[in-house]
């Protein structure tokens, strides 16, 4: 939202709002952008790439940050850059 990308559209998906999202961004390092694209494709991708984003509901994303804690194993850190992307 504060991109100006909207997330009213009952269809539109993660994937979807991750790619406008990445046209909208400039003025970060290359390694920055790798950075958010390694995290994109593998964490948040398989779990919610197809799921419109009207249906995730705050419960699906505190489960998801305790499991790429306890199960994943990523430290705080990790799951912060994850939360940004």
């Amino acid at each position: 939202m504060l991109n100006g990308i909207s997330t009213k559209g009952k269809n539109v998906t993660v994937q979807e709002l991750y790619e406008t999202w990445l046209k909208l961004k400039r003025g970060i390092r290359g390694s920055t952008f790798d950075a958010y694209y390694a995290v994109y494709t593998n964490h948040i991708q398989p779990v919610f790439g197809k799921q419109k984003v009207s249906l995730i509901k705050k419960s699906d994303i505190k489960e998801f940050y305790n499991n790429l804690h306890d199960q994943k194993g990523l430290d705080l850190r990790t799951i912060e850059l994850v939360h940004n992307v």
